[in-house]
């Protein structure tokens, strides 16, 4: 038998445009000044190529900011640690005040138009209906806060138990995949996410840990490469996850 434990943004949602929207409007809050238009459709369309960047929703806000500011595409991609850092030494603005401002215009949104906050997120072709079938325990993993994640599952259909979703009050992934063995323990545990970084990190001890690589998601040419020549991982395939959610045996390295 086995356990999936599967990443939810990139792996099974495209929320890069709702992500892009809430961030917008947090910046219109947090920095009216600047920003006091509605969302620059550049900006937005650019969001979507700097979304590998990002390790969790708020982050968008500074990724927006960045764009506002004139930085590349590029520039973000190659430094966004170190434009990161910039930014909060000179804005003089916290990670507290972000998630906080962040979560509330996400919240208002929700509860004045919960429909379009819906429509705004996309599920990739194939994935719920794959879920649905398979015949192992499934998880979902994500840095997205647990109350979307299951809003959004229960909009797509999947209706998974709320003890089945860790989201990012959870704390470390590492730390969820390790409480997902110890719900399952003798089972296999494959871990599916398409943030490289997360994947290299991931860990769970004393867990024989399988680790795919979801290249449908919001990596980059440079991430696809380095998770190809890594024994560790396996790359997986949009047109390869029905069949590995029913057989992952012919996926294992």
């Amino acid at each position: 038998m086995y356990t999936f434990a599967l990443d939810f943004d990139g792996v099974l949602c495209d929320s890069a445009y709702e992500t892009a929207q809430t961030g917008w409007r947090a910046c219109c809050k947090q920095w009216p000044e600047i920003f006091n238009t509605e969302a620059d459709s550049k900006i937005i369309d650019d969001f979507r190529k700097v979304r590998p960047a990002l390790k969790t929703g708020y982050e968008s806000m500074i990724l927006i900011y960045l764009l506002k500011s004139g930085n590349s595409v590029d520039a973000i991609l190659e430094n966004y640690i170190m434009l990161k850092d910039d930014f909060y030494k000179k804005s003089g603005v916290t990670a507290v005040r972000l998630k906080e401002i962040f979560g509330k215009v996400r919240d208002n949104w929700i509860e004045s138009d919960f429909d379009s906050w819906l429509k705004a997120n996309k599920f990739y072709p194939g994935v719920i209906e794959a879920v649905k079938k398979c015949p192992h325990p499934v998880y979902i993993i994500t840095t997205k806060q647990k109350r979307f994640a299951d809003a959004l599952c229960n909009y797509a259909g999947l209706n998974l138990p709320e003890s089945r979703i860790f989201g990012l009050e959870s704390g470390e992934k590492s730390g969820s995949l390790k409480k997902v063995h110890d719900d399952n323990p003798e089972n296999r545990l494959l871990f599916v996410e398409d943030r490289l970084k997360n994947l290299l990190e991931a860990k769970a001890e004393g867990v024989d840990l399988y680790k795919f690589y979801a290249d449908w998601g919001y990596g980059t040419a440079k991430d696809y490469q380095a998770a190809k020549k890594n024994k560790q991982i396996t790359v997986i395939s949009l047109s390869d996850f029905p069949s590995f959610m029913l057989n992952p045996n012919q996926f294992l390295p």
